[in-house]
């Protein structure tokens, strides 16, 4: 069975085991492939690069390896790849950034290695980059402040380094920020509390130093705060206490100083968890104004 008119192919989420066929390349009609949730192995097979429609491109949370095939730039209609949750190495091949596209790029929690090249800032179009988990090394490039349209950038658990780029402050429709568990450090600009859409930003596991600006109170969506494990110091801004849909906030394990009031708790009325100690010479001064 040739099936030449092929167009659509979903075996997600069952117990499939084995390689993916090298006639894979064939179904030249082929414009979605979602096999995700198997067990599925061995390396991508390069004939996908000959299924020029596709699309939607799903291989999330099987035990492939190897690395991604050179060839997918000249997927001109991918929007979607993903290869999360396997065991894939090596680096990002320049050409995929030539698919213009491409709104999701997910290779989290893989062994992918070496820096993130510029080349990202060529994808307009991109919305969710998923790079967590992995062994990318370097400084994040500014090109991507290129990637206006970006709702969530996961960049953590890897082993970048340097500052966080001031171009990242372009990137005014950031919903999530994640940079945890990296070599991070250097003062936070500004332009990082100008992110007014953010609800998630997670600075945690990093060498950031330097204060918190009272600008925090432009970050009016955010729920779920994380800076543990950094090098802040000087006084807990009092503006924090203006998000009032923040459901979590961590700032132990920081150089912290000075007090904290009960009135600035009190303002962060949806706060479920709020973690401050252990942070030297820090006191909460509950009823105070």
């Amino acid at each position: 069975m040739k099936l030449s008119n092929l167009t659509y192919l979903s075996l997600s989420s069952n117990n499939l085991m084995g390689l993916i066929p090298t006639s894979l390349g064939s179904h030249s009609k082929l414009e979605q492939l979602i096999v995700h949730d198997n067990a599925l192995e061995g390396p991508l097979p390069p004939s996908i690069i000959n299924c020029s429609r596709l699309a939607i491109v799903s291989f999330l949370g099987n035990i492939f390896t190897g690395k991604i095939p050179v060839g997918l730039g000249g997927l001109r209609n991918l929007i979607f790849f993903s290869v999360g949750r396997n065991f894939m190495s090596g680096d990002i091949p320049d050409d995929l950034f030539n698919c213009s596209n491409l709104a999701t790029l997910d290779l989290a929690r893989n062994g992918f290695s070496g820096y993130l090249k510029s080349g990202v800032g060529r994808l307009p179009n991109l919305r969710w980059l998923r790079l967590h988990v992995n062994s990318f090394s370097g400084r994040i490039p500014p090109d991507i402040g290129n990637l206006t349209t970006l709702l969530s950038l996961e960049l953590g658990g890897n082993s970048f380094v340097g500052q966080m780029p001031l171009e990242i402050s372009k990137l005014s429709n950031l919903r999530g920020l994640s940079v945890q568990k990296n070599s991070l450090d250097g003062v936070l600009h500004e332009g990082v509390f100008e992110l007014k859409q953010l609800n998630t930003l997670q600075l945690q596991l990093n060498k950031f130093t330097g204060s918190i600006p009272e600008a925090i109170s432009n970050l009016q969506m955010l729920s779920d705060l994380d800076l543990h494990g950094n090098m802040f110091s000087g006084p807990i801004p009092r503006s924090l206490g203006t998000l009032k849909q923040l459901l979590s906030a961590d700032l132990s394990h920081n150089e912290f100083t000075g007090s904290i009031l009960g009135s600035t708790v009190a303002g962060m009325r949806s706060i479920r968890r709020f973690l401050i100690c252990p942070i030297i010479f820090l006191k909460v001064l509950f009823g105070a104004s």
